[in-house]
């Protein structure tokens, strides 16, 4: 059977069992999707509706979708749409151009989202497009199963995680009994120039704009200024999850810096 990128099973035709189609509550939309991802894609798209876009009034919510997916993976596997393992919201407003739409308080809310569908354990189920590189993959519409690489993921999302998630957060068709929270304020802009190559022990503001993006990024840590362990740690994260930047050490080059805060 053919596999997504992402490790379900693929879906091939609309008549299959395993799908059905679900209304989404407080709104006039429904999707396809499978019964068993169907109380986590209500509850998401709900949480979507409340606290970035409306999903009324233009394109999408669109689930199950048996294809290949639009950016050559290279392996061979189909779109996670092929196993209702993704959903695509507003896609004309968030845009399939690579290009950044999301305003920093939707981003901030995306990032609630996904740090909300946590398994028992902490680790996220879900992926963003709109954490994807700008220019290059950036998909702000698209939301799906998280694959391995995805940000707070780190190993593929099983079922049981999934059923994990639903239970732990009491997801249903009506919706969420937990539902998810959202910062009414969101991070400072940028305002420090990089310093230059800094790292462990470094001091000052250059330090505190960098933990500041950290925080905002959803590493808890201490913003004070100093170049601690915790710092240390989440930049560490960083340059794993981003082979573009070399060895993960610690210590913040200019693209390393670019990367967390946006800014040369």
């Amino acid at each position: 059977m053919a596999l997504t990128l992402s490790g379900w099973s693929a879906i091939p035709t609309r008549d299959n069992p395993a799908l059905t189609t679900v209304p989404i509550p407080g709104t006039r939309s429904k999707i396809v999707t499978t019964k068993f991802l169907a109380p986590l894609w209500v509850c998401v798209l709900m949480d979507i509706d409340a606290h970035i876009i409306p999903i009324d009034g233009g394109y999408g919510p669109d689930c199950w979708s048996y294809r290949a997916p639009r950016l050559s993976s290279g392996s061979g596997r189909l779109s996670n749409h092929a196993a209702a393992a993704a959903v695509d919201v507003r896609y004309d407003h968030f845009k399939a151009d690579h290009r950044r739409y999301a305003t920093a308080k939707q981003i901030v809310a995306a990032h609630s989202i996904l740090d909300h569908y946590k398994t028992s354990r902490g680790k996220r189920i879900l992926g963003w497009g709109g954490d994807w590189k700008v220019g290059k993959a950036c998909d702000e519409m698209h939301w799906e199963i998280g694959q391995a690489w995805e940000p707070g993921i780190g190993s593929p999302v099983t079922p049981t995680d999934v059923k994990d998630v639903i239970t732990r957060l009491g997801l249903t068709l009506n919706g969420p009994k937990k539902p998810v929270k959202v910062p009414a304020k969101v991070p400072p802009k940028h305002t420090v120039v990089f310093p230059g190559r800094f790292g462990p022990g470094a001091k000052g503001a250059y330090v505190t704009e960098l933990q500041k993006h950290l925080v905002a990024l959803h590493y808890h840590l201490s913003v004070d200024g100093v170049f601690g362990a915790q710092t240390k740690a989440a930049v560490v994260d960083i340059q794993r999850r981003n082979r573009k930047l070399g060895t993960a050490d610690g210590w913040v080059g200019p693209l390393t810096w670019k990367t967390i805060t946006g800014h040369a």
